[in-house]
């Protein structure tokens, strides 16, 4: 088989899928599935056995439904041999999985809880496993994959994973409404985030993932009404990220990371009353997510950053009385969602965001 840069062709399924299904989808949700994608396909044509190899071909020549069809064929008959063959089923299981998420999340759910009941020790299928579920809304589920996740974690006695599984754990107790044990999952998660950045202060990857864990905890501490200590979390999130940031000032995702630590902050001290100073944080904000629109203005997420770095401005100098500052940055902020809004009418979160900046403007306008 020729070359293949399975990357970019499971980029072009998933977005084919999406297409098809009229399913409009976040960017990391597209990158996710593809990844799935990607991997799935590079390990079936590593393979010498000839159903993988068929896969591979279906998959190089985009054949999703065919590949779908042959892994179905491989499930049922690896299942059928017996325990002997329970990671080869789990194979396929998430062969199918991951080429099926974006078309029925919930079946996807299904097919990665199959899987992990055959290779119970793999912690990233109990992971996608939950993930997908929590898509499906069936947060039951999710909680339950994820917390067999985390037994396998502490198994393999995997720091990472324990931390990962922790903070999934939280973001389901969240969508419960339970603050308390949200709370109380994702100090765990920073706990160890924390062990792990003091461990090897120079991996960068665990210096974000201890600034997530405070972003986590911000935003519960914000849920549950506790400005102050959410304000410090995020300026702990903000401290790292900054420093981040600065050591590469080319990494594009460190400058995003930092541009809505700013937002974070911003709201925080727009409820406690401190204009000024919020004001001052949306401008910081909107700095970096210019640059980055700029350089890429294809970006659709960086344009979106741009406008809602536009926005908190504007509504800072509503709030102020200053409606003429106020009108400018409204103004800013809605033709770049009208811009994004035409370039996709299927996005439902792209026509809300031109409806608000929209009401806002005309507000301004007095009408």
């Amino acid at each position: 088989m020729p070359h293949i840069d399975y990357e970019k062709l499971a980029d072009a399924i998933v977005r084919k899928q999406v297409a098809q299904s009229r399913n409009a989808l976040p960017e990391a949700e597209i990158a996710a599935a593809a990844k799935s994608i990607a991997s799935v396909a590079e390990a079936a044509a590593g393979s010498s056995e000839p159903e993988l190899q068929a896969i591979a071909n279906a998959l190089a020549n985009g054949n999703s439904s065919e590949a779908k069809r042959l892994y179905w064929a491989r499930l049922e008959g690896k299942a059928r041999a017996g325990e002997a063959m329970n990671k080869q089923a789990a194979d396929a299981a998430r062969g199918l999985a991951a080429l099926t998420r974006v078309t029925d999340v919930g079946e996807a759910a299904r097919l990665y809880a199959r899987a992990a009941n055959l290779d119970p020790d793999d912690i990233e299928t109990w992971r996608n496993a939950g993930h997908t579920a929590e898509q499906a809304g069936r947060l039951p589920d999710a909680r339950t994959a994820y917390e067999a996740g985390l037994a396998a974690a502490e198994r393999a006695q995997d720091e990472w994973w324990r931390m990962a599984i922790s903070n999934h754990l939280g973001d389901v107790a969240v969508s419960e409404g339970n603050l308390p044990a949200a709370l109380s999952l994702y100090d765990a998660g920073k706990q160890i985030a924390d062990r792990l950045a003091k461990a090897d202060p120079g991996n960068s990857g665990w210096q974000r993932d201890l600034s997530v864990s405070y972003d986590r905890i911000g935003d519960v501490l914000v849920a549950q009404g506790n400005l102050p200590d959410a304000l410090k979390a995020y300026r702990d999130s903000q401290t790292i990220v900054d420093k981040l940031a600065e050591a590469d000032p080319g990494n594009a995702g460190w400058q995003r990371d930092l541009s809505v630590s700013y937002i974070k902050v911003g709201n925080v001290l727009v409820a406690q009353g401190q204009l000024p100073d919020a004001l001052k944080a949306y401008r910081d904000s909107q700095t970096i997510a210019d640059k980055l629109a700029n350089a890429d203005p294809g970006n659709a997420g960086w344009q979106r950053d741009l406008s809602v770095s536009y926005d908190k401005i504007a509504s800072i100098f509503e709030r102020q009385g200053n409606r003429a500052e106020a009108f400018v940055h409204a103004e800013k902020s809605f033709l770049i969602d009208q811009a994004l809004a035409a370039r996709d009418p299927t996005n439902v979160t792209w026509q809300n965001d031109v409806q608000v900046s929209g009401d806002r403007l005309r507000r301004l306008q007095g009408k």
